[in-house]
């Protein structure tokens, strides 16, 4: 698959990691959430979104875009850093903090995202062959390393998984 479609699908995941999140804070804002659940939740999101998803953003595609625009990489780079401080906060705080971090990182999350989208899609257009190269075999480097042998039907599988267990 092309760097930027799978870009976009690791999107998908990612808002689907969002999605469990707020199943989760609904439960926990009318009492019935169970804390296990979130640690799901949240092992996912380290396992995919920041192992996975980030590694090759930060190790194989933000290299290369940071010709094209040092500044939008940079501040890219400061939203994941913002993103692992709100995950840590909901995991160490309590209800009502954990609600409103919640929801503090899912908009950071869908913002950061448009936004890459966007900034994605018009770099892609000025690399060459090499730089494509280079970004793709990065990121089979990167899937091998994190997501091993099952690969992103894995990660499919454990949305589906933990979104049954949260009805």
């Amino acid at each position: 698959m092309g760097w930027l479609k799978e870009m976009y699908e690791d999107h998908g995941f990612v808002l689907s990691i969002l999605d469990l999140l707020d199943i989760y804070s609904k439960r926990l804002n009318e009492g019935k959430a169970e804390p296990e659940k979130l640690t799901m939740i949240l092992e996912l999101s380290h396992d995919f979104t920041e192992r996975c998803h980030h590694g090759k953003e930060e190790r194989a595609l933000f290299p290369i875009l940071t010709k094209r625009s040092k500044q939008t990489v940079d501040g890219l780079l400061l939203e994941h850093e913002k993103g692992k401080a709100l995950i840590k906060g909901i995991s160490d705080s309590g209800k009502e903090k954990k609600i409103r971090l919640i929801s503090e990182y899912q908009a950071l999350i869908k913002a950061h995202i448009e936004q890459e989208n966007l900034f994605f899609k018009e770099c892609g257009r000025k690399l060459d062959r090499s730089e494509i190269e280079s970004i793709e075999s990065g990121f089979d480097r990167i899937n091998a390393e994190t997501l091993g042998k099952a690969g992103r039907k894995e990660i499919a599988g454990r949305i589906s998984r933990i979104k049954e267990s949260l009805k």
